[in-house]
């Protein structure tokens, strides 16, 4: 009798590409979402139906990867034009603390796109799983202090209000 081997599933949630991945989702949804609503703020476009689409093309490893492909493409184009706006009006690069004084969201990068095509790999192309707990987190609310996740009340859009970046983003 061969022994199976268990896959950790904490594997996926803890890896640095899919945490920003799943920012980078949060960003353009729930996030979008508070800032049009509550803010006034309409720099960056609400992605209704991203989550839709994302699992409906996930039963295929190629299908996913390509719809993941083009949101990022397209999250990653809108982030440069509202940081070249502001670079534009600053007239200089921007820092990080221009970053966070703006609430400029941050890209996502080659090597977090790299993580989620090795997380699809190592668990056996299973796209279907990697893209369900990418929605799960991208839309979940992001506890910052896991001792305080019962009592806090404090979501993602109060974060961005302390000068938080947003959820699932790292500050430089």
């Amino acid at each position: 009798m061969s022994a199976q081997k268990v896959q950790d599933y904490s594997h996926i949630v803890n890896n640095p590409g899919f945490r920003a991945i799943a920012g980078c989702i949060r960003q353009a949804t729930v996030i979008a979402q508070y800032r049009a609503a509550q803010q006034n703020d309409r720099r960056y476009e609400i992605r209704y139906g991203l989550g839709q689409e994302l699992a409906r093309k996930a039963a295929y490893p190629r299908d996913f990867l390509a719809a993941l492909g083009e949101f990022l493409h397209s999250y990653n184009a809108e982030t440069a034009r509202q940081e070249e706006l502001v670079a534009r009006e600053l007239k200089r690069p921007l820092t990080a603390e221009d970053r966070r004084v703006r609430r400029l969201r941050f890209p996502s990068s080659t090597q977090d796109i790299n993580d989620i095509v090795a997380l699809i790999n190592e668990f056996n192309q299973d796209s279907e799983l990697i893209c369900a707990l990418l929605l799960a987190y991208g839309y979940a609310r992001d506890v910052r202090d896991p001792s305080t996740a019962k009592m806090d009340t404090t979501d993602d859009a109060t974060a961005i209000d302390a000068g938080d970046d947003g959820p699932g983003v790292e500050n430089d």
